[in-house]
């Protein structure tokens, strides 16, 4: 935990739980695209900073991994109503 760039950085940290928060809320509100556009619009920014920063591609790819599940989730759903 000590080396890890994306906990020792409390603004990526912030930006990848926003981008989080983000996605669960249109899942459960059903808010549409523009919130799930905006949640992966803030998920990009975050994770090229964190690289930026220097943190390493297992370190984003794992974040990236839990993102695009939930983000899988959604769609998933969303299309099983219709």
């Amino acid at each position: 935990m000590a080396d890890s760039v994306i906990f020792n950085s409390p603004l990526l940290i912030l930006g990848f739980a926003a981008a989080l928060a983000l996605c669960l809320f249109s899942l459960a509100k059903k808010a549409g695209f523009a919130a799930t556009l905006f949640s992966v619009l803030i998920f990009i920014c975050t994770a090229a900073y964190a690289l930026l920063l220097g943190a390493p591609l297992e370190e984003v790819g794992l974040v990236a991994i839990l993102f695009f599940c939930v983000n899988l989730l959604a769609a998933w759903r969303g299309r099983r109503n219709k």
